[in-house]
């Protein structure tokens, strides 16, 4: 890497066509149980902050789940939810403060729940309780939450598909998603180069 790229940012926008299919293979490992629990679910709730909430919203406006996403990326949750809410706590670090406030408060009134992180206190809760948990599968495990969106969305569209709440080859189209990001690589790499010039001693805005 270029030697003011200290987290290899470079690196990461490469390889990260491949961020779907990973968070889709890390949520094939759900057990079957715990989405027996979740019954019937008429609508999805995502409590997360940043890059965290990003996937929901991903998901959600692309179609790919056949019921309504919310997105909550405060403490708490939002009331009154009802009883066939799933709650999705979404945090990269697993120690943001507003995701775990919405776990505890789920848990508490016990609608059905998941956990998605890459460690952290959310990871030692979902353990603690029982709960469904998916690890998101970063490589490298320092690249910043926002870089981090491709797995969230793998993980999410392989969670509502293995629950019956996926829109039809919604899997399918994530799969695709690595070969067509691939080939737009060099073009976008080349438009970039291209900015470069009209950026020095500029300020973006």
């Amino acid at each position: 890497p270029h030697p003011l790229d200290t987290q290899d940012m470079e690196g990461i926008i490469r390889h990260s066509p491949e961020q779907f299919q990973a968070g889709l293979d890390a949520a094939a490992s759900l057990p079957h149980e715990a989405l027996a629990k979740w019954g019937q679910i008429q609508h999805v709730l995502v409590a997360g902050m940043g890059g965290s909430w990003m996937a929901g919203a991903l998901v959600r406006d692309a179609g790919l789940a056949t019921v309504p996403i919310s997105i909550h990326s405060s403490y708490d949750l939002p009331a009154p939810l009802p009883s066939d809410t799933l709650v999705i706590a979404s945090s990269f670090s697993g120690n943001t403060e507003e995701p775990l406030s919405a776990y505890d408060a789920a848990h508490a009134t016990g609608l059905p729940l998941v956990g998605i992180a890459a460690g952290g206190e959310l990871e030692q809760r979902c353990q603690r309780d029982g709960v469904p948990f998916v690890k998101i599968p970063a490589d490298p495990p320092t690249m910043q939450p926002r870089s981090a969106t491709g797995y969230g969305v793998g993980i999410l569209v392989q969670m509502l598909a293995r629950a019956g709440l996926a829109s039809a080859d919604a899997v399918g189209q994530i799969e695709r998603l690595n070969a067509f990001l691939q080939n737009a690589m060099d073009a976008a790499r080349q438009r970039g180069e291209a900015l470069v010039s009209s950026l020095a001693n500029a300020t973006p805005i």
